[in-house]
């Protein structure tokens, strides 16, 4: 992210009661983040998504954060308190895996990043993912397809178990936009994030 200038970034955060024993390290890297970002100086604004599984918990379980009206905020405090409370937004979920696509196709409809800027997306969950009943698996080609139209780099966050190709429905997305698979359980992952 150092030395790209300008940064539109989107944290896609599951949010399912698995993910109670991490948020906190989540909440913590990814101000972290922010900070590091803020000290580099890059012009970054960004974005929260949650989600859940939509087959489990609804098709409202999908949730773009509200920043005073706006999708984006740049100030580093408003975001770090909407980190902060994290913890209060955890439940539900189902089963294991869950469906962070139907986060991706919510920023895939959006018109309001910048012409200019580096477009960032970071999963972070501790689940790999579903799909069926019209929602495109995460490694479909198509689907795939329309990030890297769209010009979005995405990184996965998450448990190394899934880092493989055999066992990774990630692998595919993060290997063709130019992302990253960093562990979720590492104490200081923010620095990966930074080295994108």
């Amino acid at each position: 992210v150092t030395g790209r200038g300008k940064a539109d970034i989107v944290f896609v955060i599951d949010i399912t009661g698995s993910m109670w024993p991490y948020i906190e390290n989540v909440a913590v890297n990814l101000a972290s983040f922010d900070k590091a970002i803020t000290d580099e100086q890059i012009d970054a604004r960004f974005a929260v998504v949650y989600y859940k599984d939509i087959f489990s918990d609804g098709k409202d379980s999908t949730v773009i954060e509200d920043f005073e009206g706006k999708t984006w905020t740049d100030d580093a405090e408003t975001l770090e308190k909407k980190l902060y409370a994290l913890k209060s937004k955890v439940k539900g979920g189902g089963d294991w895996p869950e469906t962070p696509q139907d986060a991706l196709n919510k920023i895939l409809e959006w018109d309001t990043f910048r012409d200019d800027a580096a477009r960032i997306a970071f999963i972070l969950t501790d689940a790999n993912t579903k799909s069926g009943s019209g929602l495109e698996a995460i490694n479909n080609e198509a689907f795939i397809d329309k990030i890297v139209y769209k010009q979005i780099c995405v990184s996965v966050i998450s448990d190394t178990k899934y880092k493989e190709e055999s066992q990774n429905q990630y692998y595919d997305i993060f290997t063709r936009t130019e992302g990253v698979f960093i562990d979720l359980f590492r104490k200081d992952f923010y620095k990966s994030m930074i080295d994108l």
